[in-house]
């Protein structure tokens, strides 16, 4: 009887650990700078779910083993209805030359959000989350690094601390093929948090305005 017990404690638990494999991961293709297209598995993503520098992707091939690529490696990858573009961030809290970002929107002007979070321990034993989203832009026929728009707290919509003056002067300047975006951002009329709608006036008004 005491066998019989532990077979099917056993047993419960080699099921217990499929049914996790099977509802963990999910399938995700990348890209690699070779033009390579690769199939691997993937952990759920919540935003880019690479690891906590978002400068390496952590995937597992059919037979459960583990393969890292940097940021280096892959030109993008997709899972789970998400895409992830490689590129190189101006600023950014990793400190990266080259880091993993979500495509948020797709045109003249492309939107890109890298999350950062972090957690530390407070004097009563608690822990903190620190969760900050930083949104990034770049034109489509741009090669260089991508411009940081704006840093937005996640668990409140507003904005946190802001990058210098000198990083708000390139960003209005960004907009200057369309002069009345580049206005309202110069007098605040169109605020950073609002980078989204701001972009998706760009993109329509580079549509209107093709020669």
């Amino acid at each position: 009887m005491k066998i019989v017990t532990i077979l099917i404690v056993f047993l419960f638990f080699i099921k217990t650990d499929t049914i996790a494999q099977t509802t963990d991961f999910f399938p995700c293709t990348l890209i690699t700078n070779n033009n390579d297209t690769l199939r691997y598995k993937i952990g759920k993503l919540g935003g880019p779910t690479t690891n906590k520098e978002s400068g390496k992707l952590i995937v597992y091939n059919d037979h459960g083993g583990k393969v890292i690529y940097t940021a280096d490696q892959v030109k993008a990858f997709s899972s789970q209805g998400f895409n992830f573009i490689s590129l190189p961030l101006k600023e950014n809290p990793y400190n990266l030359k080259k880091g993993f970002v979500l495509t948020l929107t797709k045109g003249s002007m492309c939107l890109y959000k890298l999350k950062y979070t972090k957690s530390k321990a407070s004097a009563t034993g608690r822990t903190i989350t620190k969760c900050i989203e930083y949104y990034y832009v770049r034109k489509s026929q741009d090669k260089g690094e991508a411009l940081l728009a704006a840093k937005v707290s996640c668990e409140i919509v507003q904005l946190v601390k802001q990058p210098s003056k000198r990083n708000y002067k390139e960003l209005c300047d960004y907009f200057s093929e369309a002069p009345k975006i580049k206005a309202k951002l110069i007098t605040k009329e169109y605020k950073r948090e609002e980078i989204e709608q701001i972009v998706d006036l760009y993109n329509v008004y580079k549509k209107m305005n093709k020669k």
